[in-house]
Protein backbone atom coordinates (compact mmCIF):
# COMPACT_ATOMS: atom_id res chain seq x y z
CA UNK A 1 0.00 0.00 0.00
CA UNK A 2 2.50 2.82 1.15
CA UNK A 3 4.62 1.56 -1.80
CA UNK A 4 2.31 2.64 -4.26
CA UNK A 5 2.02 6.24 -3.03
CA UNK A 6 5.58 6.60 -3.18
CA UNK A 7 5.99 5.34 -6.78
CA UNK A 8 2.91 7.86 -7.22
CA UNK A 9 4.41 10.85 -6.11
CA UNK A 10 8.35 9.82 -7.42
CA UNK A 11 5.89 9.82 -11.00
CA UNK A 12 4.26 12.90 -10.55
CA UNK A 13 7.83 14.97 -9.34
CA UNK A 14 9.34 12.90 -12.73
CA UNK A 15 6.69 14.83 -14.64
CA UNK A 16 7.10 17.93 -12.89
CA UNK A 17 10.69 18.01 -13.45
CA UNK A 18 10.43 16.91 -16.63
CA UNK A 19 7.58 19.79 -17.47
CA UNK A 20 10.32 22.40 -16.02
CA UNK A 21 12.97 21.13 -18.01
CA UNK A 22 10.75 21.41 -21.12
CA UNK A 23 9.85 24.93 -20.29
CA UNK A 24 13.66 25.96 -19.47
CA UNK A 25 15.83 24.17 -22.22
CA UNK A 26 18.35 26.80 -20.64
CA UNK A 27 18.10 24.92 -17.19
CA UNK A 28 18.30 21.17 -18.84
CA UNK A 29 21.21 22.38 -20.89
CA UNK A 30 23.04 24.12 -17.87
CA UNK A 31 22.07 20.10 -15.56
CA UNK A 32 23.65 18.13 -18.58
CA UNK A 33 26.86 20.21 -18.52
CA UNK A 34 26.80 19.31 -14.89
CA UNK A 35 26.39 15.54 -15.49
CA UNK A 36 29.06 15.92 -17.86
CA UNK A 37 31.66 17.70 -15.56
CA UNK A 38 30.77 15.26 -12.97
CA UNK A 39 31.34 12.01 -15.52
CA UNK A 40 34.55 13.71 -16.83
CA UNK A 41 36.19 14.85 -13.21
CA UNK A 42 35.70 10.95 -12.20
CA UNK A 43 37.02 9.79 -15.26
CA UNK A 44 40.22 11.93 -14.75
CA UNK A 45 40.56 10.48 -11.46
CA UNK A 46 39.92 6.69 -12.67
CA UNK A 47 42.72 7.87 -14.51
CA UNK A 48 44.97 9.04 -12.67
CA UNK A 49 44.43 5.93 -10.30
CA UNK A 50 45.18 3.73 -13.47
CA UNK A 51 48.59 5.76 -14.08
CA UNK A 52 49.65 5.43 -10.58
CA UNK A 53 49.26 1.65 -10.44
CA UNK A 54 51.00 1.24 -13.49
CA UNK A 55 53.63 2.85 -12.33
CA UNK A 56 53.91 1.15 -9.15
CA UNK A 57 53.79 -2.09 -11.40
CA UNK A 58 56.63 -0.41 -13.36
CA UNK A 59 58.69 -0.45 -10.13
CA UNK A 60 57.79 -3.75 -9.16
CA UNK A 61 58.70 -4.66 -12.56
CA UNK A 62 62.37 -3.56 -12.31
CA UNK A 63 62.82 -4.97 -8.98
CA UNK A 64 61.88 -8.42 -9.96
CA UNK A 65 64.04 -8.15 -12.80
CA UNK A 66 66.88 -7.23 -10.87
CA UNK A 67 65.64 -10.07 -8.79
CA UNK A 68 66.04 -12.59 -10.96
CA UNK A 69 69.80 -11.50 -12.38
CA UNK A 70 70.60 -12.19 -8.49
CA UNK A 71 69.31 -15.33 -8.46
CA UNK A 72 70.59 -16.62 -12.03
CA UNK A 73 73.96 -15.91 -10.96
CA UNK A 74 73.35 -17.87 -7.83
CA UNK A 75 72.49 -20.86 -9.75
CA UNK A 76 74.92 -20.74 -12.08
CA UNK A 77 77.22 -20.21 -8.96
CA UNK A 78 76.16 -22.80 -7.17
CA UNK A 79 75.85 -25.37 -10.81
CA UNK A 80 79.62 -24.29 -11.04
CA UNK A 81 80.28 -25.55 -7.42
CA UNK A 82 78.31 -28.90 -8.15
CA UNK A 83 76.02 -27.93 -5.62
CA UNK A 84 73.10 -29.65 -7.78
CA UNK A 85 70.54 -29.10 -5.12
CA UNK A 86 70.91 -25.76 -4.49
CA UNK A 87 70.97 -24.49 -8.22
CA UNK A 88 67.99 -26.80 -8.80
CA UNK A 89 66.18 -24.35 -6.24
CA UNK A 90 67.81 -21.04 -7.31
CA UNK A 91 66.15 -22.31 -10.88
CA UNK A 92 62.83 -22.83 -9.59
CA UNK A 93 63.19 -19.46 -7.60
CA UNK A 94 64.11 -17.52 -11.29
CA UNK A 95 61.14 -19.40 -12.64
CA UNK A 96 58.57 -18.14 -10.03
CA UNK A 97 60.15 -14.85 -10.25
CA UNK A 98 59.61 -14.89 -13.62
CA UNK A 99 56.03 -15.95 -13.81
CA UNK A 100 55.54 -13.25 -11.16
CA UNK A 101 57.12 -10.76 -13.89
CA UNK A 102 55.02 -12.11 -16.46
CA UNK A 103 51.81 -11.78 -14.38
CA UNK A 104 52.78 -8.24 -13.99
CA UNK A 105 53.30 -7.63 -17.05
CA UNK A 106 49.79 -8.48 -17.51
CA UNK A 107 48.17 -6.30 -15.44
CA UNK A 108 50.05 -3.64 -16.81
CA UNK A 109 49.00 -4.26 -20.60
CA UNK A 110 45.62 -4.28 -18.83
CA UNK A 111 45.23 -0.82 -17.28
CA UNK A 112 47.17 0.35 -20.71
CA UNK A 113 43.49 -1.12 -21.84
CA UNK A 114 42.15 0.93 -19.29
CA UNK A 115 44.06 3.89 -20.26
CA UNK A 116 42.76 4.35 -23.62
CA UNK A 117 39.04 3.26 -22.98
CA UNK A 118 39.28 5.84 -20.18
CA UNK A 119 40.75 8.67 -22.48
CA UNK A 120 38.37 7.95 -24.98
CA UNK A 121 35.10 8.56 -22.87
CA UNK A 122 37.41 11.79 -21.60
CA UNK A 123 37.43 13.02 -25.29
CA UNK A 124 33.74 11.84 -26.11
CA UNK A 125 32.60 13.54 -22.98
CA UNK A 126 34.85 16.35 -24.50
CA UNK A 127 33.20 16.71 -27.64
CA UNK A 128 29.44 16.63 -26.49
CA UNK A 129 30.40 19.53 -24.14
CA UNK A 130 31.44 21.44 -27.10
CA UNK A 131 28.22 20.46 -28.92
CA UNK A 132 26.18 21.57 -26.07
CA UNK A 133 28.02 24.64 -25.17
CA UNK A 134 26.35 25.67 -29.18
CA UNK A 135 23.12 23.93 -28.18
CA UNK A 136 22.82 25.61 -24.71
CA UNK A 137 23.52 29.33 -26.24
CA UNK A 138 20.97 28.27 -28.87
CA UNK A 139 18.47 27.67 -26.08
CA UNK A 140 19.34 30.52 -23.80
CA UNK A 141 18.41 32.26 -27.27
CA UNK A 142 15.13 30.85 -27.93
CA UNK A 143 14.35 31.36 -24.05
CA UNK A 144 15.26 35.13 -24.08
CA UNK A 145 13.22 35.76 -27.46
CA UNK A 146 10.51 33.91 -25.78
CA UNK A 147 10.40 35.85 -23.08
CA UNK A 148 10.61 39.03 -24.90
CA UNK A 149 7.14 38.20 -26.93
CA UNK A 150 5.56 37.49 -23.81
CA UNK A 151 6.54 40.64 -22.55
CA UNK A 152 5.34 42.38 -25.68
CA UNK A 153 2.30 40.34 -25.26
CA UNK A 154 1.45 41.52 -22.30
CA UNK A 155 2.42 44.96 -22.64
CA UNK A 156 -0.24 45.20 -25.66
CA UNK A 157 -2.59 43.54 -23.81
CA UNK A 158 -2.64 46.09 -20.86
Amino acid sequence: MSHSWLEQLEKELEKKFEDFLRSNPYQESLLIEQSQKEQFLKLQTNQKKIQATAERLRTELLELSENVREWKDRANRAKAAQAKELARKAEEHVNNLINKGRQLWSELDQLGSQFKRVQKELLEISKQAQNSKGTRQESWEKFDAEEGLNHLRKKNQI
